[in-house]
């Protein structure tokens, strides 16, 4: 399995955010002031997620590729054929575990992201709806 790099991962989902279902071309002034705020905060905490894993990531393999070992040790041999290269292989494992919790990640930020635009979207409708009233 090929590495994807966070920040692609993250441009690709922050593209979506033109799905249908999740704006629509009816939005006031205030929801689009919203959705920006929120996406600004958003891209600004993606940004800094995609930084600490570029500075963390060999650690968090390493320590990945440790647990690997240990739980993989009673099947390890001390000449494997190269077919079955165990070292090899727990370091793929552990790179592809460690990729897949950063995209975890990249997708929880997303949902956050959106939930807040929904909730804020949603308080103010019910506001300038309590101000045409009032």
């Amino acid at each position: 399995m090929a590495f994807i790099q966070p920040g692609f991962r993250s441009k690709a989902s922050f593209r979506q955010a033109s799905r249908s279902h999740e704006y629509s071309a009816k939005e006031t002034r205030t929801e689009r002031a919203v959705r920006a705020k929120v996406d600004q905060k958003a891209q600004g905490t993606l940004d800094r997620s995609n930084k600490h894993f570029a500075k963390h990531r060999n650690n968090w393999i390493a320590r990945e590729y440790g647990r690997l070992v240990k739980q993989d040790s009673p099947k390890l041999e001390f000449t494997p054929p190269v077919k079955q290269d165990r070292s090899a292989i727990l370091k793929i494992e552990a790179t592809r575990r460690v990729d897949h919790r950063q995209a975890q990640r990249i997708q929880r930020i997303d949902k956050a992201r959106v939930n807040t635009i929904q909730k804020q979207q949603t308080a103010a409708r019910q506001l300038e709806r309590g101000q045409s009233r009032g």
